[in-house]
C-alpha cells in the first residue's frame, strides 16, 4: 500500500515537506480533501484560506494558491489531480492513495467477514486502524470546514473499534477484546454497542460482577445526563447474565479447514485475475470437486447467494434479492428490481450450485451483466450458463496434490494415523483426486487404515478420467461412507437433508426427535466422518451438509418412507418459532426468524402441495415478522396458498385464508402497490365475519392507506375497529400499530397536544420493546413543531430502539422524521447526512411512497439552503410519481410558501455554502443509490423549476 496523503492525524503529503511550512496550500489542501471528489466553490476555498477575511482581489490570490498547491502536488509524485471545475476546484486522487479511504474500505471488508470469517475481519480492522495517527485532519478538527467530516471519520473509527471487539468475542479472546473497548469508552462513553461488548467480555472472563456493574453504571449515566434507559437488548443481557445463560458461552469457533484449498493456489490466481476483466465467470466441475470453497475464498465480502434450497427451474432472482435484503416494489418483476438496485452498484455476486436452475440463473446474469457495468458474476455449476460473456473456469481434480490433500486431513481427523506409503497414493487415485471423496475417507481413518479402506469391499472405483465418470466415483465414495454408519447415524443423516442451510443442534433434535445431548453427538459423529460440516462463527455452533452430500441424503430420505413425516416435523418446528413471536418479539426472535428463512422458504414449498393449512398458519403468523421486516417474497408465497386454498380447500380454512390474504396485503403496501394491497384486503375482507378478529389484519392495512393518502377521518374510523378487535384477541403487537396512526391521525390533523398526550400515555403502559420503539417515535413527531429539540432526542431513540428490535419500519419512519427535524432546526449538514441515509434505508427495502416522504423533506432542506428552483422541481418531480400521496396539512402548508417565496425572490441569488455541500452529498445519493426516478430527480434539480 503506498499512501500519498495522510489525513488520520496530522495532515502529510510525503514528498511534499513544503506543505509542512506553507500554511495557505495546507488548508487549500484540507478544504479540498474533506469535499472529495466534490466540487467545492472558490469563495468557499477563499473563505477556509484566510480564515473569513479573504483579501481585496481573493480571485487572483486563491488561484496562486492553487497554483502553488498544484507544483508541491506534482512533486510528491501525484501528478494532475487538483482539477479546475465551475464554480471552483476538486480534487480527485486514487482512493488506494488516501488513507481516509483505504481505511474506509478495509473497515467496510472486516465488518462484511465478522460473522463468517472473524480471523480474517479481525486482520483486516487491525491494518485500517493502524492508518491513524491521531484525531482526523488534527489541527483543523475544531474549525468549521473540517467539522462534519471530522464527526463522520471519527465514529467510522469508534465502529470499527467495536467491530474489532466483536471480532475478538467471536474468537473467543474476551481479554483482548475488553483492551479494545476501554479505548472506545474512554472516548465515547454513552455508546451502547460498546457497553454490551464490555459486559459480555467480563462475563467470559468468569467477572459476573463486573459485567452486571458495568450495566448498572452505564444505566446510572444515561439516567442522570439523558433522562433515557439502556435499550431492551442491553436489559436482556443483564438478565442472561444474571441466569448464567450457557448461550453466553460459546463454543470454539470452528474455523474453516486450512486444508481445503490444497493445490489451488494457481486456480486462484487466474480466477481472481479473470474476475478482474470479466463480467460473468463460471466454475464447472463435478460434485465434490470444490466449486464452492473456491468461490468463497475469492468472494471477497460480496453477495453470496446458494441457489441450492430452490426446487428445480426455480427463478433465482427472488433468492438474490433476499439474500441482498432488497424488496420489491409497486408492480416490478424480481429480475427487474434486482436489475434497477444493481444499476448503479459495484459489487461481487456468487451464484452457487446454479445446475438445477441454470435456465433462470442465465437470463439473471445477462441481465445484470448487460446493464449493471459495476457488477461481476461469479457462478459455480456442473453445466456452463451459456452467456456469450461467459468465461468458463473447469475446477479440475486434484493432482499430486492429492495426496497431501489428504494427509492433512487425516493428522486433523485422526492423528498419529500413519498414512504414509503406497496405499494413501493408490487410494487418492482411485478417489480420481476429488476432494470431498478424500476428506470422506480421511474420515474412516480412526477406524481404518488407508490399505483396509482400499480393500473395503470394492466400494472405490478404479480410476475414471470423465466428469461423468467422476459423478459415478463419489457417488460410490459416499454411498460407501454412508453404509459405514451404524443405523441411528445413517437415520439421523438421511433426515438431516430436510434443512436446506445451516442448523443447530437444537434444530435437529426437534426435527429428528431426538434429545438435544443425543443430537450434539450424533453429529458431532457425521462431522468427524466430514458428511456433516460445522460451520465458523456465532455463539451457538451451527452445522451443514454440501450440496452433493445433501441430495444423496434426501434420496436416502424418500427411500425410508419416513419423508413426509420428517418434513412435517420440520414446518411444524418452523410454525412454533414464529409463533413465539406472539409471546414476545424482540431482536433475539427477529434474527433467528432472519436465519432460518430458507428454512421456512423449504417448508412453505413442501406445505403448499402436501399439508394447506400447515402453510396458511405458517404464513398467517409471519403477520409480526413481516410489518417489522417488510419482505419481498411472503406476498407470493400468501398469494399461492390463497389461490390453492380456493381450488381445493376446506371450509374449516377459511380464517386461514383470510389472514394469508390480510398478510399479502401488508406486503403489498411496503412494495408501494397500494391498488393490489386495497384488492388483497378486501378479498380477506370477505371471507370473514364482521365480528372476526382475523379482521384486524387487513383492516390495518386499509387504515393505514388512508392515513398515508391523507383522509383522516376514514383513518380514524378503521383504526378504531382495528383497536377493538386487536384487544379482543390480546394482540399488543397491533394494537401498538394502531395507537401509534391514531396518535398521527391526531397530530397530522392539526390536534398536536392530543397527539402528544396520547402518544406519552403509550409509552408510559406499552410492555413490547417493538411497540416502545412506534410509542417514541410518534411522540416525537406530535412534538416536532412545539418541542422541535426533545422530539429530536425521542427519534433518535426511536430509531435505536426499532434498530434493536430489527423493526426496518419504524427504523426508516424515525429516521425520516429526524432528518426532517434536523432540517428545519438544526444544522444543514446533519441534515443531509441523515438524508443520505434514509434515502438508502428506504431504496434497499422497496417502500416508495416513504422514499417520496424524504425526497420531499430533502426538498424542503434544499429551500432551507437557498435553492428555491432546485426544490420545486423536485417538489414537482414526486408529485408526478406513481404512488406518491399528495401533500396535505402542514407540508402542503410549507410548499404554498415556497411557491410564493420564488414568485418574490430576484433570480440569481447566489446559493451558499452550507447548501452548496448538502446538494453535493445529496446528490451522491441520488447517484449511487436511486432508480430512474432519483436520476430524474437530480435532472430537475439542476434546471429551473
Amino acid at each position: 500500500m503506498t499512501l500519498r496523503i495522510r489525513a488520520l492525524g496530522p495532515l502529510d503529503v510525503p514528498g511534499a515537506e513544503a506543505l509542512t511550512r506553507s500554511g495557505n496550500p495546507r488548508r487549500l489542501l484540507a478544504a479540498l480533501l474533506v469535499r472529495s471528489p466534490g466540487v467545492v466553490a472558490a469563495d468557499t476555498l477563499a473563505d477556509v484560506v484566510w480564515q473569513g477575511v479573504p483579501p481585496a482581489r481573493a480571485d487572483a490570490a486563491l488561484q496562486t494558491v492553487v497554483s502553488r498547491l498544484r507544483t508541491q502536488l506534482r512533486a510528491a509524485g501525484l501528478g494532475d489531480v487538483l482539477h479546475t471545475r465551475h464554480p471552483g476546484y476538486a480534487l480527485v486522487v486514487d482512493p488506494a492513495w488516501f488513507d481516509v479511504t483505504t481505511f474506509e474500505d478495509l473497515a467496510e471488508r472486516g465488518r462484511g467477514l465478522l460473522a463468517t470469517r472473524p480471523r480474517e475481519a479481525l486482520a483486516l480492522l487491525d491494518e485500517g486502524l493502524a492508518l491513524w495517527r491521531g484525531g482526523a485532519y488534527a489541527e483543523y478538527a475544531h474549525e468549521e470546514f473540517a467539522m462534519a467530516e471530522v464527526a463522520r471519520l471519527t465514529e467510522l473509527r469508534l465502529s470499527a473499534w467495536e467491530d474489532r471487539a466483536e471480532a475478538a468475542l467471536r474468537l473467543n479472546r474476551p481479554e483482548e477484546a475488553l483492551a479494545t473497548l476501554d479505548k472506545v469508552i474512554a472516548e465515547s462513553p454513552m455508546r451502547e454497542r460498546s457497553r454490551g461488548q464490555l459486559m459480555l467480555a467480563l462475563y467470559r472472563l468468569g467477572r459476573q460482577v463486573e459485567a452486571l456493574n458495568a450495566y448498572r453504571a452505564y444505566r446510572t449515566m444515561l439516567d442522570e445526563e439523558l433522562g433515557l434507559e439502556p435499550q431492551q437488548a442491553l436489559r436482556d443481557l443483564e438478565t442472561r447474565i444474571l441466569r448464567h445463560d450457557p448461550g453466553l458461552h460459546p463454543r470454539e469457533a470452528a474455523e474453516p479447514a486450512p486444508t481445503s484449498l490444497v493445490g489451488r493456489d494457481q486456480l486462484l490466481a487466474d480466477l481472481r485475475a479473470r474476475l478482474d476483466r470479466a463480467r460473468v465467470v463460471t466454475l464447472t466441475g463435478p460434485g465434490g470437486v470444490g466449486k464452492t470453497r473456491l468461490a468463497a475464498e475469492v468472494s471477497e465480502g460480496g453477495a453470496f447467494v446458494d441457489l441450492s434450497s430452490l426446487p428445480t427451474g426455480a427463478e433465482v432472482a427472488g433468492a438474490m434479492l433476499t439474500t441482498l435484503g432488497v424488496h420489491l416494489v409497486d408492480g416490478s418483476a424480481p429480475l427487474d428490481r434486482l436489475v434497477d438496485y444493481l444499476r448503479s452498484r459495484e459489487t461481487l455476486l456468487v451464484l452457487d450450485n446454479c445446475e438445477h436452475v441454470v435456465e433462470s440463473a442465465a437470463a439473471a446474469a445477462q441481465a445484470i451483466a448487460a446493464s449493471c457495468p459495476g457488477v461481476r458474476i461469479l457462478a459455480t455449476s456442473r453445466l456452463p450458463l451459456g452467456l456469450p460473456v461467459e468465461q468458463i473456469v473447469p475446477v479440475p481434480p486434484l493432482g499430486e496434490e492429492a495426496v497431501e490433500l489428504f494427509r492433512l486431513r487425516a493428522a486433523a481427523l485422526a492423528p498419529g494415523v500413519d498414512v504414509a506409503g503406497d496405499a494413501a497414493e493408490e487410494l487418492c487415485r482411485r478417489l480420481d483426486g476429488i476432494p470431498l471423496a478424500i476428506e470422506l475417507a480421511a474420515g474412516r481413518l480412526r477406524v481404518m487404515s488407508p490399505a483396509e479402506i482400499l480393500s473395503s469391499g470394492g466400494l472405490l472405483r478404479t480410476s475414471y478420467r470423465q466428469a461423468a465418470e467422476r459423478h459415478r466415483t463419489l457417488d460410490a465414495v459416499i454411498d460407501w461412507s454412508y453404509r459405514l454408519l451404524d443405523d441411528d447415524d445413517r437415520r439421523l443423516f438421511a433426515r438431516l437433508s430436510v434443512f436446506p442451510g445451516v442448523f443447530t443442534a437444537h434444530d435437529a433434535a426437534r426435527v429428528c426427535g431426538l434429545d438435544p445431548a443425543t443430537a450434539l453427538d450424533r453429529i458431532g459423529d457425521l462431522v468427524d466422518r466430514s458428511m456433516v460440516v460445522a460451520v465458523a462463527g456465532g455463539d451457538v455452533t451451527a452445522y451443514t451438509m454440501l450440496e452433493t452430500l445433501r441430495a444423496f441424503a434426501r434420496d436416502r430420505l424418500a427411500e425410508s418412507g419416513e419423508e413426509a413425516a420428517i418434513r412435517q416435523a420440520h414446518a411444524r418446528d418452523l410454525l412454533e418459532l414464529v409463533q413465539r413471536g406472539a409471546e414476545r418479539i424482540d431482536g433475539a426472535w427477529v434474527a433467528e426468524v432472519d436465519r432460518r428463512f430458507g428454512d421456512i422458504r423449504a417448508a412453505h414449498l413442501w406445505a403448499l402441495d402436501h399439508d394447506l393449512t400447515l402453510d396458511l398458519w405458517l404464513i398467517g403468523e409471519l403477520a409480526d415478522w413481516a410489518e417489522m421486516r417488510m419482505p419481498a417474497e411472503l406476498e407470493d408465497w400468501a398469494k399461492a396458498a390463497a389461490r390453492r386454498w380456493s381450488e381445493t380447500g376446506h371450509p374449516d380454512d377459511e380464517p386461514l385464508a383470510a389472514l394469508a390474504l390480510g398478510v399479502a396485503a401488508g406486503c403489498a403496501r411496503f412494495r408501494s402497490d397500494y391498488e393490489e394491497a386495497r384488492r388483497l384486503a378486501g378479498l380477506s375482507l370477505r371471507l370473514l365475519g364482521p365480528d372476526d378478529p382475523f379482521r384486524r389484519f387487513a383492516v390495518f392495512v386499509q387504515a393505514e392507506l388512508a392515513l398515508l393518502s391523507g383522509d383522516l377521518d376514514e383513518a380514524r374510523r378503521l383504526g378504531a375497529d382495528v383497536l377493538r378487535w386487536a384487544e379482543a384477541a390480546d394482540d399488543e403487537l397491533r394494537a401498538g400499530y394502531i395507537r401509534s396512526s391514531l396518535v398521527l391521525v391526531s397530530a397530522y390533523g392539526g390536534r398536536p397536544e392530543e397527539a402528544a398526550a396520547a402518544a406519552t400515555a403509550m409509552l408510559d403502559t406499552c410492555r413490547s420493546a417493538v411497540v416502545r420503539g412506534w410509542a417514541l417515535y410518534v411522540l416525537g413527531e406530535s412534538l416536532l413543531d412545539t418541542d422541535p429539540g426533545r422530539a429530536g432526542r425521542l427519534l433518535a431513540e426511536a430509531r435505536s430502539q426499532a434498530v434493536a428490535t430489527g423493526d426496518r419500519y419504524c427504523e426508516g419512519v424515525a429516521l425520516t422524521s429526524l432528518a426532517s427535524v434536523t432540517a428545519r432546526h438544526g444544522d444543514p449538514a446533519s441534515a443531509a447526512g441523515l438524508y443520505v441515509e434514509v434515502i438508502t434505508h428506504w431504496e434497499r427495502h422497496g417502500n416508495r411512497l416513504q422514499q417520496w416522504a424524504t425526497i420531499r423533506g430533502a426538498a424542503f432542506l434544499l429551500a432551507r439552503c437557498g435553492d428555491l428552483a432546485s426544490a420545486l422541481a423536485i417538489l414537482d418531480a414526486v408529485a408526478a410519481q406513481k404512488g406518491a400521496t399528495p401533500l396535505y396539512g402542514a407540508d402542503a402548508d410549507r410548499l404554498r410558501e415556497l411557491r410564493a417565496r420564488a414568485t418574490s425572490t430576484p433570480p440569481g441569488e447566489p446559493i451558499d455554502d452550507i447548501h452548496r455541500f448538502t446538494l453535493d452529498r445529496l446528490q451522491s445519493s441520488v447517484t449511487t443509490t436511486a432508480s430512474p426516478f432519483l436520476a430524474q430527480v437530480e435532472k430537475n434539480s439542476q434546471s429551473p423549476a
